[in-house]
């Protein structure tokens, strides 16, 4: 999968075909950002992306954003199909995957650049809208019950520094780009407010509508 706002390495098709090789059934590589520029920009990548910096190393991931993802056609043939009509279907799709026991391969070899908004505006909405549809989506997929929802709702109000501290330790494998962390750091910790508020509203209305269902 590649994203219509991104663009990719010269060998991108070489190295996804050479990765695939292995046996794994999903593969991924890193997302760099592409809007240097612009400090809202930087603010929805790290908001974004922060699981997929620049890195040297090869490494296993829990999962790996749709933008850079790469999968065997047997795996959409058990696993599929996508959810339709919202964001984070490829989430639930990997979800089902990781319950078999796979495992994302993580290489430098397959880079993408994302190009991402300069309007802080912008990132907020999409930020809060993005986490509101995971939100749904992870109580409808993961039957989530009582209990568990009232736990993912309480850790939401401390999520904003949490998010802020792991960005800040995953920068360790691309100190090049802690500059511009902290240079955005005041519009990050909005974004991830913003996050934190989309997945309390994304909670909440489909319980409500969980209810109105009963």
């Amino acid at each position: 999968f590649l994203d219509a706002d991104s663009y990719v390495d010269a060998a991108w098709v070489e190295a996804l075909m050479e990765t695939h090789r292995a046996d794994y059934l999903l593969v991924g590589g890193i997302i760099d950002n592409s809007s240097a520029s612009s400090l809202a920009a930087w603010a929805y990548y790290f908001c974004e992306y922060s699981l997929w910096l620049p890195a040297r190393r090869q490494r296993h991931v829990r999962e790996m954003a749709g933008c850079c993802l790469s999968f065997k056609r047997s795996a959409f043939d058990r696993y599929g199909p996508f959810i339709e009509g919202t964001y984070c279907s490829d989430t639930a799709f990997q979800w089902k995957l990781r319950r078999d026991g796979h495992k994302v391969l993580f290489t430098p070899k397959i880079r993408i650049y994302h190009q991402a908004p300069a309007s802080f505006s912008r990132f907020i909405t999409h930020t809060f809208e993005h986490r509101r549809a995971f939100a749904r989506v992870k109580n409808r997929e993961k039957r989530l019950s009582p209990l568990r929802l009232v736990m993912e709702i309480s850790i939401l109000p401390v999520t904003p520094l949490l998010l802020m501290g792991a960005t800040l330790l995953r920068l360790r494998r691309c100190l090049r780009y802690l500059p511009y962390y902290l240079a955005c750091s005041p519009l990050l910790f909005s974004g991830y407010c913003a996050r934190s508020y989309g997945e309390l509203v994304g909670y909440l209305q489909t319980s409500y509508e969980g209810k109105e269902g009963l």
